[in-house]
């Protein structure tokens, strides 16, 4: 497998970046472009609901599969700011984020 480049002290392979804590350890989050916009399918559109809560779902569990324990609270938060400028409301974002959701 090829490198695919540093970015701000970060090593890329595909969704998740590794970076160095400030103890030396090596940690790993979810990697975001910084390109991304963070909008998602409107839950107020004529979308099936079980794909506006696929968009949920997936986000939740790719970033906890991906975040070690330093990273995971602020990465969470980030995405319920996300999920509530999109139009979700916190019923829904907590539907996901339960263990086994």
């Amino acid at each position: 497998m090829a490198f695919r480049g540093i970015y701000n002290a970060q090593w890329r392979q595909r969704e998740t970046a590794t970076y160095k804590r400030p103890d030396g350890a090596l940690g790993h989050k979810v990697f975001r472009k910084p390109t991304h916009t963070n909008l998602y399918l409107n839950p107020g559109s004529h979308h099936h609901p079980s794909n506006i809560q696929g968009v949920l779902s997936t986000l939740v569990h790719r970033t906890r599969a991906f975040c070690d324990q330093e990273s995971l609270h602020d990465a969470m938060d980030f995405l319920k700011t996300t999920f509530r400028e999109n139009g979700y409301s916190i019923k829904r974002y907590d539907r996901p984020s339960q263990p086994g959701g």
